[in-house]
């Protein structure tokens, strides 16, 4: 797990090559929003997806697959274009939805994003992006991998995902700029990037592994907009590793999770822009920080100063740092959104690491086998249609 969260800078370095390769094969039929789905972590990313494309004002839907495939009604009003997100490209509930979308809007584009140019969604996609993850040769399983796992190919580690959920949110922030006719600003923000990732993937992990969380069994991940999402992701991740995590809006927290909150509670609030930290702090102030007092985590974005937090100077507080400069809010969380997914990936192996568990296995290797197989039968070997 470690080195797949340390591959990421020389992912973003070589996937410049591939947006300027696709810039001339995205082609898109007529078209009047988008629809975008996926299953676990792909469907943490569809949800950034929709968000990202509705700020940009082109309207979007994410959806669960199942939602998709069995439950959705395909209005004749509407010619949307799907984008369907599967690492593997052979999550049985995103095929039905493809197979769905198609039967029901057939002249109608379907881009398909997988790290898997083996795969049934890369088949069947009009447009097939691969996300550049995993070198292609390793995404098969052979007779010298694990047999519990042999049949969960599509993935070159079978571990709690990292650099695949990175680079489809990349992907997608590609598709949305090149959507709306804005690479210029794309190119920027992937400029910035680049320049000085690896050494943010350092420090994030040193305060991260300075700041433990104590209470892994009950974490809530709180954010807003784009970066709910995120936050979604989070608790994901905490699942994986058979830890209970939450995760909520962060005027819906002050409506509900805010009474299950003791002082055996983590909460890591994500605040990338001031408006978001505007009622963070009321939530703070309130009654969280003087008597009720869980461990509080504030990741910030790149556009505060000290003053800004200094009453909250003994909380767990990290920033992105203030070196990308550009007058656009959309831009501005979608940049802090790359900076702050690094943190959450960290937590996820230092907090499990210092349970005393395997980060290279699922639960930390806590009776996998058992769960593998179970996973293998209620994914994997799903038949319905």
């Amino acid at each position: 797990m470690r080195n797949e969260i340390e591959e990421i800078p020389d992912l973003l370095l070589r996937v410049k090559n591939s947006f300027d390769k696709y810039n001339d094969k995205i082609n898109l039929k007529d078209f009047n929003e988008i629809w975008i789905v996926g299953s676990g972590d792909s469907h943490c990313a569809s949800l950034y997806a929709a968000s990202l494309f509705n700020q940009i004002d082109i309207s979007a839907r994410a959806f669960t697959s199942m939602q998709l495939s069995k439950f959705h009604f395909f209005s004749k009003k509407i010619k949307p274009c799907l984008i369907a997100i599967s690492v593997s490209g052979k999550t049985p509930r995103v095929l039905e939805g493809v197979k769905k979308f198609k039967h029901h809007y057939p002249s109608q584009t379907i881009i398909g994003l997988t790290d898997n140019p083996h795969s049934p969604l890369y088949q069947q996609a009009d447009i097939k992006i691969l996300i550049g993850a995993s070198p292609a040769e390793t995404l098969v399983y052979d007779e010298n991998r694990n047999s519990v796992v042999k049949e969960y190919d599509g993935y070159q580690n079978p571990i709690p995902q990292t650099k695949t959920y990175f680079m489809n949110i990349i992907w997608l922030t590609y598709l949305a700029f090149f959507l709306n006719d804005d690479l210029e600003i794309f190119y920027k923000l992937y400029d910035d990037l680049n320049k000085d990732f690896g050494n943010w993937i350092k420090n994030s992990e040193q305060w991260v592994n300075s700041h433990s969380i104590a209470f892994p069994r009950k974490t809530i991940f709180v954010a807003s907009n784009i970066f709910r999402s995120l936050a979604q992701f989070g608790a994901y991740k905490w699942f994986e590793f058979t830890y209970v995590g939450l995760d909520q809006d962060i005027e819906e927290y002050a409506h509900t999770h805010y009474f299950t909150t003791e002082s055996n509670t983590s909460i890591i609030f994500f605040s990338p822009i001031k408006s978001h930290f505007s009622r963070i702090k009321e939530i703070l102030d309130g009654a969280l920080v003087n008597l009720i007092k869980p461990e509080i985590f504030l990741l910030l974005g790149n556009v505060f100063d000290s003053k800004d937090y200094h009453e909250y100077s003994n909380q767990n507080i990290f920033q992105v740092p203030n070196t990308f400069k550009i007058d656009n809010k959309i831009v501005l969380e979608v940049y802090n959104y790359f900076y702050l997914m690094i943190p959450v990936f960290w937590f996820m192996y230092y907090t499990a690491r210092k349970q005393g568990f395997d980060t290279n296995r699922f639960r930390g290797g806590k009776d996998v086998e058992k769960y593998i197989i179970g996973s293998l039968s209620t994914i994997r070997k799903s038949k319905i249609e």
